[in-house]
């Protein structure tokens, strides 16, 4: 008779006292569950999953036992998961013995009635971007991490910058200690792309900034960035920034002009506000909302010099024919 093997798994699944995470999947979304898992584990996550199990060992009672003895359970819903009668089940037991459900579907997926009132109190994640990986490395109990790894985003300085990780090996800036008059913030720190430049990362920074140059693969500036950088004269913004939130440049008063990049599609509330040098800024055709308070001095809406660059037909031109700011047609 052959030797019975338990199959290959990105790691063994955790046997002990300690509080662990029980994953509920649908064995089809191997290929999509394994790597999340794999991270939350090199972070130090204790997990448990059926993978483990022998052939011949009773399912229905190693899985109850499991999930009753769990911290939480930490659920990927797809269409595959949603029509698995053990998904089902172990989402019932959750929610009848009252253990924490922490959520995230992989894939768009249609619920049937009785998984959608099992979980209609369960907030559930989107597997996206970061925000969703920070929230769901919140939801999970830390008594279900080994205190050595705690806590779960490191901090850590790279010369002038200090930076944060997420456990998909990407970081972003926290706090710039430099004293730099040109400042390049680097696509990568510590064999980590860095994909934010986090709130406040360079708020105040006394006056020697007088210019930034945002490195390619950056997505996010976060709120106040920059505020307050007084001599901030000019700011090279790569076309990989989508998101720039709100008061991000608020009292840089030295900004004379800026370029925004495609794809980026909302100006926030004050923005700008305080830019009382700001005479002209190039919005593309993909921002599709600005908020009133974007380009705001402490007296007026808008600071009277200021000029659109914008294309023919875009939101920006309509924004700025209602609000009176003068517009240069860039096609």
């Amino acid at each position: 008779m052959p030797t019975e093997t338990k199959p290959a798994l990105p790691f063994a699944p955790y046997e002990g006292a300690e509080p662990y995470v029980f994953v509920s999947y649908a064995h089809a979304n191997k290929d999509k569950v394994y790597p999340i898992i794999k991270r939350l584990h090199e972070m130090g996550y204790r997990l448990w999953w059926d993978e483990g199990i022998f052939v011949g060992d009773e399912w229905p009672k190693v899985i109850g036992d499991h999930l009753r003895k769990a911290a939480c359970m930490l659920l990927f819903m797809t269409p595959e998961a949603a029509a698995s009668q053990w998904v089902e089940k172990e989402v019932n037991v959750a929610v009848t013995d009252k253990i924490k459900i922490v959520g995230t579907f992989l894939d768009p997926t249609a619920l049937s009635p009785s998984l959608y009132y099992q979980l209609s109190n369960v907030q559930m994640l989107f597997h996206e971007d970061e925000a969703c990986w920070e929230s769901l490395c919140k939801g999970i109990p830390k008594e279900a991490l080994a205190e050595t790894t705690f806590p779960v985003y490191g901090a850590s300085p790279d010369g002038d910058f200090h930076c944060t990780y997420y456990f998909t090996n990407k970081t972003k800036v926290t706090t710039y200690l430099g004293k730099e008059a040109i400042v390049v913030i680097p696509s990568e720190l510590h064999g980590c792309p860095v994909v934010e430049i986090g709130e406040s990362a360079f708020a105040y920074n006394g006056k020697q900034i007088r210019t930034i140059i945002i490195s390619k693969g950056i997505s996010v500036i976060g709120a106040y960035a920059f505020s307050g950088c007084r001599n901030l004269s000019s700011i090279a913004i790569p076309k990989s920034v989508q998101k720039i939130r709100r008061s991000a440049f608020y009292l840089c008063p030295s900004l004379a002009a800026v370029t925004l990049p495609e794809g980026l599609k909302r100006i926030n509330t004050e923005t700008f506000k305080g830019c009382i040098s700001l005479t002209d800024i190039t919005i593309p055709a993909s921002v599709m909302y600005i908020h009133k308070n974007a380009f705001c001095t402490i007296i007026t809406p808008h600071h009277p010099n200021l000029t659109f660059h914008c294309p023919r037909g875009s939101y920006a031109e309509q924004y700025a024919k209602e609000h009176g700011i003068k517009v240069d047609y860039t096609t």
